[in-house]
């Protein structure tokens, strides 16, 4: 064999090989460790918004999954419970300023945190399709409490966990789901992360490796089949869940309602201002700047809410 047929096998070899390494290490990082609360960053508490808290515990395949209940008074009096979906990070403690405001609206929060973040279980997130099976345990744990079961059940999720509650209504029966910077599927999830959609393929194989069946589960096709009342939001200039492959541009429907927002990013229920300064932290960690920095940030100001998006959830969760 001639030497320019050993390189060219060679070579070829070589990019078959990249092909299965690159998306394998990219789904590695994102899901094959945990992801607790950041010891540089502030995180805001039930008794910072003097909410009723009672913590909760649960299983699911095994993994305990801790959370707990939030409302302004016991939940027994909350007209509806609302179950909250975290996005990837450190689970829902950095989305206390969206539970407040739901629980103040006289609405009882149940929040758990997804296998392998902070509060519960799990040495890795294990995969998407984990986020929904954490939605149904807190479903579950729901309908088996004699002060929640009987409660009308609304599905909310930021990110991942948009997706995940879009996913859950195949297999739950809710009043109506809120779905903020939701991505369609898993693979086309990681394949924006990637910037390389002809990874979708090693993807597939992956989400289904670590999560079954349901690994690729479609959140659009999700709404299609349960036809439940949804309300997807979006920011426009998202970067990390891009406009064209989110759930608030693919669906449709008449159980569907959109609201996107042209100045948003991926925090659309937060201020344009707010995100801007989110923006900021994340630079701050990323290039690993000094405690002090952290110590004088704004966090009330980096989540302060935008009044018109929070309407929009409030009055949908008022139907």
């Amino acid at each position: 064999m001639e030497i320019y047929h050993v390189i060219l096998i060679a070579v070829a070899a070589a990019i078959v090989l990249i092909y299965f390494i690159m998306p394998t290490l990219i789904y590695k990082t994102a899901f094959g460790s945990r992801y607790d609360k950041n010891p540089k960053l502030k995180y805001f508490t039930a008794q910072d918004f003097k909410l009723v808290e009672q913590t909760v515990e649960t299983e699911c395949n095994g993994v305990a999954l801790r959370g707990a209940i939030y409302s302004k008074k016991p939940s027994v009096f909350c007209k509806n419970l609302v179950i909250f979906q975290h996005g990837m990070g450190p689970g829902h403690a950095a989305y206390m300023t969206e539970i407040a405001a739901l629980a103040n609206a006289g609405h009882a929060v149940l929040a758990l945190d997804s296998f392998g973040c902070n509060l519960s279980e799990g040495k890795k997130l294990k995969g998407f399709y984990a986020a929904t099976e954490c939605v149904i345990a807190a479903y579950n744990f729901a309908k088996n409490n004699k002060f929640l079961k009987d409660k009308p059940v609304y599905l909310m999720g930021h990110s991942w966990g948009g997706y995940a509650v879009c996913c859950a209504t195949t297999q739950i029966k809710v009043e109506g789901v809120i779905a903020i910077s939701a991505p369609v599927s898993p693979t086309r999830a990681l394949a924006g992360v990637a910037k390389a959609p002809f990874f979708n393929p090693v993807f597939r194989v992956l989400n289904r490796a670590h999560c079954g069946r349901n690994g690729n589960a479609n959140a659009v096709k999700a709404l299609q089949k349960s036809q439940v009342n949804a309300l997807l939001i979006h920011g426009e200039k998202d970067l990390v869940v891009k406009l064209f492959s989110s759930v608030a541009h693919v669906a449709k429907g008449k159980n569907v309602t959109k609201f996107i927002d042209k100045e948003k990013y991926h925090n659309p229920y937060n201020t344009v201002e707010a995100e801007k300064l989110l923006h900021e932290l994340n630079v701050a960690l990323m290039d690993n700047y000094e405690q002090s920095y952290f110590n004088n940030f704004d966090f009330k100001a980096a989540t302060e809410q935008d009044s018109v998006v929070m309407q929009q959830i409030k009055q949908f969760l008022k139907k």
